[in-house]
């Protein structure tokens, strides 16, 4: 009896371990795995009874299992973590048991290491087939644990368009950066770039050391540009070191003030990347003077005139002591000008005296520096700020500098100091760019400017200016039909503004239509006068219109005494007729 009950023991053993051992053996068999969040619930597996299906990628597969999920995203991470007698296998397949197609095949690891595929491009709803062996003959210690997850996005940076600014130090001053998730931009130029991530930086002298360093156990590969991302020309290729070595660029030749871009990947295909730490040396970036608000520059003295000045932000830092921007005008939500993004924004100060008039006309500078660029006007001191206004992006005239601000701030306090930031909306560009500060003095005939001599005189009819249509002017194309003014282009209405006649020529095609105007007023010194105007940083090529006007009753019945000009380079205008000691309207 003794002896019955224990055969009857040792056959139950026998079978429990054979349906242990046996679990997934074939293809057919595979068991279905969920796709959790993270890998704190894997399920758990061994190879120990299983027997070879099909020959292996690498290594021998003679105690191969399998496993199937069905893909809820493009992106899923696939981890296989090994007892520590097990050097695992992993690889993942496409298609049915009869047609599998291997898609990745994984063993970077060595015994007891894991192993993880970061399968990208799936088919949502599509199920994959995965199968997990130990390397060696036989099973080693069998067991390990399983999980699929969704890969993370991809970094911010996964493209050369929006690279990540690198400062220049004059010894290495690390980014931690990830190459997780990202997906490949163009053919590597050594291994498979299926996970590259970019960087650029501006040289500061012609050398400079590119230096990265992976986290783990990463193969990177780094690669040096010059050129634009729709440009770009390969100047240097490194991969000396192995997995888990850092790989360093000595770049020579470099052209101080020029934009380089950097590229890292891992070697290998399907590692899904990992994180690193990377640096550029050399002469350090230089910060401006006017990094902060307390460091702000003074502007000159605000006047009508739209003198533009040219500073930048490059080695520019984000300045934490101020409000955060809000409401800035002409962006999308939530309108911080870039603040909500990472990395965030690197801004400069400037410091404005208030003209009399109490208004403040920030108008950017057309066609120059970077594009997208955002500004804010505060008020306080410097280390107690109050934000006045925000423009993000602005309907200039064109399209083409539509991504430029422009604030116009009204009913300011006379000679108090208020505060400009100016930024470039994406915390990865920084760079050149230009701006003008004027005060609309002139928008409307009551208010026109009395010059004495008109010679070296500089005006504008910027953003802040609007139409002024007093007595009876009016562009020769725009119906006398207030306050709408109808513009019909090519037909003349009898618009004053544009009419030829024995004063000159006027305008030909009778297209004038009144928009932003700024008026002069000045006292005829002899019967005729010449008036050369040079034109420059129009914001479309058709530039400005100008006629010179004599008017019986003061900004009421105007009378044409030149010819009309338009141009957006060069006008000249002759006034006839004129009397010595009147005044006259241009």
């Amino acid at each position: 009896m003794k002896l019955i009950f224990g055969i009857a023991v040792l056959i139950a053993f026998v079978s429990y371990n054979g349906n242990l051992f046996a679990q997934s053996d074939g293809c057919s068999a595979a068991t279905a795995i969920p796709i959790t969040v993270n890998c704190s619930s894997p399920v758990s597996g061994t190879t120990a009874g299983a027997t070879q299906t099909i020959a292996g990628c690498v290594g021998t597969a003679d105690d191969d299992v399998w496993y199937t999920f069905t893909a809820t995203a493009t992106s899923h991470v696939i981890t296989v973590t090994p007892s520590a007698g097990l050097d695992p296998v992993l690889q993942l397949f496409s298609g049915t048991c009869s047609t599998l197609v291997s898609i990745n095949c994984m063993d970077l690891g060595f015994t007891g290491e894991a192993e993880t595929i970061y399968a990208t491009g799936l088919t949502i709803g599509v199920t994959y087939t995965l199968r997990v062996y130990h390397y060696y003959t036989g099973s080693g210690t069998g067991t390990f644990d399983i999980c699929i997850t969704t890969a993370p996005p991809a970094p911010s940076n996964d493209n050369c368009s929006n690279a990540t600014l690198l400062n220049v130090n004059s010894s290495c001053s690390p980014t931690l950066g990830t190459s997780i998730s990202a997906t490949q931009s163009q053919t590597g130029c050594a291994g498979t770039a299926d996970d590259d991530v970019w960087y650029r930086f501006v040289a500061t002298n012609a050398v400079q050391t590119i230096y990265v360093n992976p986290v783990g156990d990463e193969d990177l590969v780094l690669e040096l540009f010059s050129g634009t991302c729709s440009a770009l020309t390969s100047l240097y290729c490194v991969d000396q070191g192995f997995s888990g070595d850092p790989e360093t660029i000595n770049a020579v030749g470099l052209i101080p003030g020029t934009t380089y871009y950097v590229r890292t990947y891992d070697y290998y295909s399907g590692n899904g990347g990992g994180s690193f730490n990377i640096c550029i040396i050399g002469t350090p970036t230089p910060t401006p003077t006017n990094d902060e608000p307390c460091d702000a520059i003074p502007l000159p003295p605000v006047t009508s005139s739209c003198d533009y000045l040219s500073f930048t932000t490059t080695g520019a830092t984000t300045t934490t002591s101020a409000p955060t921007p809000a409401s800035c005008a002409g962006g999308s939500s939530p309108m911080q000008g870039g603040f909500n993004n990472t990395p965030q924004p690197k801004d400069v100060w400037f410091s404005i005296t208030v003209p009399s008039s109490g208004i403040i006309s920030i108008m950017a500078k057309p066609g120059y520096g970077f594009n997208d660029a955002v500004m804010a006007l505060y008020s306080g001191s410097c280390s107690s700020l109050t934000q006045i206004a925000c423009s993000d992006d602005n309907n200039y005239p064109g399209t083409a500098n539509d991504f430029k601000p422009f604030l116009l701030a009204t009913g300011l306090t006379p000679g108090a100091t208020v505060y400009l930031r100016y930024w470039a909306f994406s915390g990865n560009t920084t760079g050149n760019f230009g701006f003008c500060v004027t005060t609309p003095t002139n928008d409307a005939c009551s208010t026109a400017l009395y010059i004495c001599d008109l010679n070296g005189y500089k005006g504008t009819t910027g953003e802040a200016y609007t139409a002024d249509r007093p007595g009876n002017m009016r562009g020769n194309a725009e119906t006398n039909n207030p306050p709408t003014y109808t513009y019909t282009p090519g037909t003349c209405q009898g618009g004053i503004f544009g009419a030829g006649g024995t004063w000159g020529t006027g305008a030909a095609n009778c297209d004038v239509q009144i928009n932003n105007n700024s008026w002069i007023r000045f006292t005829a010194a002899n019967d005729s006068a010449v008036l050369n105007v040079d034109v420059y940083d129009c914001y479309v090529g058709a530039g400005i219109q100008m006629q010179v006007f004599s008017a019986a009753t003061a900004c009421a019945t105007f009378v044409p005494v030149s010819n009309f000009e338009e141009s957006g380079t060069h006008i000249e205008i002759t006034a006839r007729g004129l009397t010595v000691g009147s005044d006259y309207i241009l």
